[in-house]
């Protein structure tokens, strides 16, 4: 198995948290050019991370680690990421992955996540002191306060507290420290019983979740040819497809796609099979 040694172990520590962090096993092909490239820093001969001594720099590792943690932190360009795509970050507690959206943190970062749980994981009891959004995707999640089935939307306020599992698995779509201090309500709502109302356009129909100061949530439904035209975003959006297909100014999105735009947005909105998009307005900084 290929491995490597370290000139300092204050080098080694800070590459091992890194690859840690990262998911990257040392042995993979990721990680084999990871090292390649950090020996070559500097003029160091190159690394054949077959039974060698590396020296490392230890400010790139730690630089590479912070920006390790900010991933789409800039909230004035838009973001297009693909479920197809997904690369999956290992959490601290067996079974449960990660496939990052936007991050600025370590492991208590301002997050916007999709986490899947095998079967029988669980995550240990933890304290949200910003608050937690999520809907679920598939399966079934579960904590103390109920079993929540493929589409509930659940909001979690500041300083609540839970251990979740999923005895069969499952799929969430999560957004964490991203809660105005006032805002504590707490919000479970079943789309497949709430109420929706038809929008303004033909073939749409929407779902109120949640309203607090600027910022709104939703999800809406498109039938097969629906569009909304010249749709004016001034606090930016997020939008997750739920399931089917939905185009944002002709570019076709699937299912668990999620793409952030920026504040005074403007875009058209259509789906040519039909879908359903969890939405959310008037929280990005302009």
């Amino acid at each position: 198995m290929p491995e490597a040694r370290f000139a300092a172990p204050l080098e080694a520590l800070a590459l091992a948290v890194f690859l840690a962090f990262s998911g990257i096993s040392r042995a993979s092909e990721a990680g084999r050019s990871m090292l390649s490239s950090l020996c070559q820093v500097k003029q160091r001969p190159p690394c054949r991370c077959q039974n060698v001594v590396v020296e490392v720099d230890p400010d790139l590792v730690w630089k590479a680690l912070v920006d390790k943690m900010k991933l789409n932190d800039d909230f004035t360009v838009p973001v297009d990421t693909s479920y197809a795509d997904a690369e999956w970050v290992t959490s601290p507690l067996a079974g449960v992955e990660r496939h990052m959206l936007d991050r600025i943190g370590d492991e208590k970062a301002r997050a916007t996540t999709i986490v899947r749980y095998a079967k029988d994981s669980h995550f240990s009891t933890h304290t949200h002191d910003e608050g937690e959004e999520f809907v679920v995707l598939e399966g079934t999640f579960s904590d103390s306060s109920g079993d929540f089935s493929p589409g509930v939307y659940v909001r979690n306020p500041p300083g609540s507290a839970h251990a979740p599992w999923s005895v069969d698995g499952t799929i969430i779509f999560v957004k964490l420290r991203q809660f105005d201090p006032g805002d504590t309500a707490r919000i479970v709502i079943d789309p497949g019983t709430a109420e929706w109302h038809a929008a303004k356009a033909p073939g749409v129909s929407t779902l109120h979740l949640h309203t607090f100061a600027d910022e709104t949530v939703s999800m809406a439904r498109f039938a097969p040819g629906a569009v909304l035209r010249d749709q004016t975003y001034a606090g930016g959006l997020e939008l997750l497809v739920i399931d089917g297909e939905i185009a944002l100014d002709g570019i076709s999105h699937h299912r668990w796609d999620w793409m952030r735009r920026p504040a005074s947005t403007k875009l058209d909105l259509a789906s040519s099979d039909g879908g359903t998009i969890y939405l959310k307005t008037g929280h990005l900084p302009s």
